[in-house]
């Protein structure tokens, strides 16, 4: 009787143990998928606003400027870079080593410089030219 009530109680401990190893395994892969969407979702908010910034200025024109903040990284220390297309009149924002990237359009090609996450940057329109440069 007590061999039999041993093997089943290591029997019922192996498998629950089995059961919690693989709910570990599925709660990694599913935490990973939580922080790339956490980024993600940092990361567009950062390209809607600044996108948004870009088309006030062509909207409002001659004069316009602006101030804006730029966080230093992403979520987790994540780095993050901007571009600005001006042939294809895109903003894009790309994070983590080829993690992920997005891209917005804006309503002119006539963009120059650029964003520097961590910084001050300054957007202004001059004579319809559209210049972007850190300020401190």
């Amino acid at each position: 009787m007590r061999a039999q009530s041993a093997t089943e109680l290591v029997t019922y401990v192996g498998f629950s143990i089995f059961i919690l190893m693989v709910f570990l395994l599925a709660m990694g892969v599913y935490e990973k998928q939580v922080n790339y969407e956490r980024k993600a979702v940092q990361a567009r908010g950062i390209l809607w606003s600044l996108s948004s910034e870009l088309n006030g200025a062509v909207a409002v024109g001659d004069g316009y400027e602006r101030f804006v903040t730029l966080p230093a990284r992403l979520p987790d220390n994540t780095n993050y870079s901007l571009v600005m297309v001006p042939v294809s009149q895109v903003l894009q924002i790309y994070w983590g080593d080829s993690e992920g990237g997005y891209g917005l359009p804006v309503t002119t090609p006539n963009m120059t410089g650029s964003f520097t996450p961590g910084a001050v940057n300054r957007i202004t329109n001059t004579n319809g030219i559209i210049n972007v440069e850190a300020v401190t």
